[in-house]
């Protein structure tokens, strides 16, 4: 039975004489054998009239109860409803430890959730709509459609990355996020709690360090090892003055921590760091003594031609969820409350 199930959109937009072969030649590069592979679509229909996902879509009045839309004002018209099910059931039989979504119309469909390429793609998802018959979620990960990557052969490396973490998440239906500690929000005893925890017996060791920056100024930075991290920020959207510190001399002996933490740590990391550095320097006077390492730039050693952003880079080498999207779900959510 296979571990790995991969569902294009609709037939021969995936798998045909075209992106067929191509993408078996993708799955061989990554390491998997395309024979233990099952393969589906949403849609085991032909399209009717255009060539692409719109064939199947209708207005909200007449879409499914429930799905969002799988292109632009277009969600699945009830007349395919039988073609969802069948996608279900497809699921059921087949018992994947991972569903590799071809385009963000399948992920919206598995998920019940709008989704998009630039933000699904590379990422492990867990959705309640995909079980095992245990209950818990069938994994999900989006990648590049073959025709897209024909198209612009920059993303191949990109694709054979994305399998080589689906085919590893394929031996196992379990997946388990590693817990991690995070200090939110701090106060100036936090600070000095979390110098004395993990700072000072750890300054050796790869401390992640990163910046935010708006108009001109710092709004938070960032520290983190790989099981813990702290954000002291400076500015608040709470605050109607902007100033996460209620006080000067509270905002001072927060820098200090910044300043006295970035002269003793012997290997800050940074992302694009000489942006972080400088800004330390020429706004805060702050001096990084020991930086000698950048995750932009050895990846941009090791793969020249992929994107550097740290968002890539997170979907590329690590498989927690897309953190910015994260971050807005909870702003929304505080609204919401």
């Amino acid at each position: 039975m296979s571990k790995m199930l991969i569902i294009g959109e609709f037939y021969r937009s995936s798998f045909s004489d075209g992106p067929g072969p191509f993408l078996r030649g993708l799955l061989s590069a990554a390491g998997a054998d395309p024979r233990e592979v099952h393969y589906t679509n949403l849609f085991n229909l032909r399209p009717k009239g255009r060539l692409d996902i719109s064939s199947f879509g209708a207005e909200r009045s007449a879409g499914i109860p429930g799905y969002p839309s799988i292109a632009p004002k277009l969600y699945i018209d009830q007349k395919y409803a039988p073609e969802i099910k069948r996608l279900y059931e497809e699921i059921r039989t087949i018992k994947p430890n991972i569903i590799v979504c071809l385009a963000a119309s399948v992920v919206a469909v598995l998920t019940r959730k709008p989704a998009r390429i630039g933000s699904a793609r590379g990422t492990i998802i867990l959705s309640p709509h995909t079980l095992h018959a245990d209950g818990t979620p069938i994994k999900l990960i989006c990648i590049y459609h073959p025709l897209a990557i024909m198209a612009d052969f920059s993303l191949r490396p990109v694709a054979i990355k994305d399998l080589a973490k689906a085919i590893k998440h394929s031996a196992s239906p379990e997946y388990v996020r590693k817990s991690r500690e995070l200090w939110l929000a701090p106060t100036l005893e936090d600070l000095e709690k979390f110098s004395a925890r993990y700072i000072i017996p750890h300054y050796e060791e790869p401390w992640g360090v990163d910046i935010e920056t708006a108009r001109g100024t710092i709004t938070e930075i960032g520290f983190a090892l790989p099981h813990v991290g702290i954000v002291i920020p400076f500015y608040s959207r709470l605050q109607k003055d902007g100033n996460y510190w209620r006080s000067s001399r509270e905002e001072i002996l927060a820098w200090q921590y910044v300043r006295v933490w970035l002269h003793n740590l012997r290997r800050p990391v940074f992302q694009n760091g000489l942006y972080d550095i400088n800004y330390l320097w020429s706004k805060m006077g702050i001096k990084t003594r020991w930086a000698g390492e950048d995750t932009m730039l050895i990846h941009h050693a090791l793969q020249p031609e992929m994107k550097k952003g740290l968002e890539f880079l997170g979907s590329i080498y690590a498989d927690e969820p897309h953190w910015k999207k994260m971050r807005k779900d909870n702003e929304t959510m505080k609204k919401e409350d």
